[in-house]
Formats: C-alpha cells, structure tokens, sequence
C-alpha cells in the first residue's frame, strides 16, 4: 500500500500545470490558430500530463502509481512530438519551442525519477 499525496502539493504536479498554461498560450498564437487538429492535440496532451500525475498522487497502490506515471511520460512524448510539428508548420518561434519542450523534458525526468524511486526503494 502506497501513502497518498495531495497532488495539489506535488512539485511535479505544479510543474505539468506551468506546462499546461505554456502550451494554452502557444496555441493561441495567430500562427497556430487554424490548425485546430494541432492545436486540440496538443493541448489535450498537455492536460493529459497533468491529469496522469494528479491520479498517480492519488492512487494507493504502487502499480497504478507506476500505470500513471508511466501514461504521464507517454503524453509527455505526445506534447514533444507535436511540438515538432508545430515548429516545421513554422507556428512557433524557435525560443517558445526550446522553452516548452524544455519544460516538457523536466517534467519527463523527474517521472523517472518517481518510477526508480519506486521500482528501488533506497
């Protein structure tokens, strides 16, 4: 059995929310308001992290922590991937790419941390 976390608390949970509202603000650049596929994509991923890591803190055993988190670094990926995306569609600048990506891979990284935390309790 695995101790809850209010996931309001969570670093990592405060992180995917910053992401969350980064990516809101990119894809209501004008660049990138009529690609509504891309943009709904994107988003929907974003919150997804968010989503994932909120039911991680939340669940009470180490399996579903694990499940969680392991569907957090899959949209995470999805947030990556579209990023690429939105860059070769030239919707973004290079600078908003590198800040949200970057953000998104900060927040991949410490998943993994959770998981070997989890996976080899010290």
């Amino acid at each position: 059995m695995k101790k809850t976390v209010k996931f309001e608390n969570s670093k990592i949970w405060k992180k995917s929310r910053e992401l969350s509202t980064n990516i809101y603000w990119i894809t209501n650049y004008e660049t990138f308001k009529d690609d509504i596929t891309l943009q709904d994509q994107i988003r929907g991923a974003g919150n997804a992290v968010m989503f994932s890591i909120a039911k991680a803190c939340n669940s009470r055993e180490v399996q579903n922590y694990l499940k969680y988190l392991d569907h957090a670094l899959g949209f995470i990926a999805e947030v990556q991937s579209a990023l690429y995306i939105a860059i070769d569609q030239k919707y973004l600048e290079i600078e908003d790419f590198e800040e949200v990506y970057d953000m998104s891979s900060d927040i991949s990284d410490s998943i993994m941390s959770l998981i070997d935390q989890a996976n080899f309790p010290s």
